[in-house]
């Protein structure tokens, strides 16, 4: 819910429900991958759909695991920049 904040997103919560609001642009935000109480691997990829609406650049860094939540083909540029804990190679790409 932190992040959502983060990046512009307002959000009411009850015991029963969240609701999402985005009627304010978003703000570009970077996101690293951890254990718990981290953010999770398993919102990456809808955090990197997030980010493509964003103004200015997301910087997404995957710790934890050995695949990453979308393909070269998809990518405008696709580069092996460093490894992670795994020694599992990080990628960075500019996505349009």
């Amino acid at each position: 819910m932190a992040k959502l904040a983060e990046v512009g997103v307002k959000t009411k919560q009850n015991s029963e429900s969240v609701r999402v609001m985005g009627d304010d642009p978003l703000i570009a935000s970077d996101m690293v991958t951890e254990e718990y109480p981290g953010f999770p691997t398993d919102m990456q990829a809808q955090f990197m759909a997030l980010a493509t609406q964003a103004e200015g650049t997301s910087i997404i860094t995957e710790n934890i695991s050995r695949t990453v939540s979308c393909t070269p083909r998809n990518l405008r540029a696709w580069e092996p920049t460093s490894k992670s804990r795994a020694d599992a190679p990080s990628y960075a790409a500019e996505v349009r």
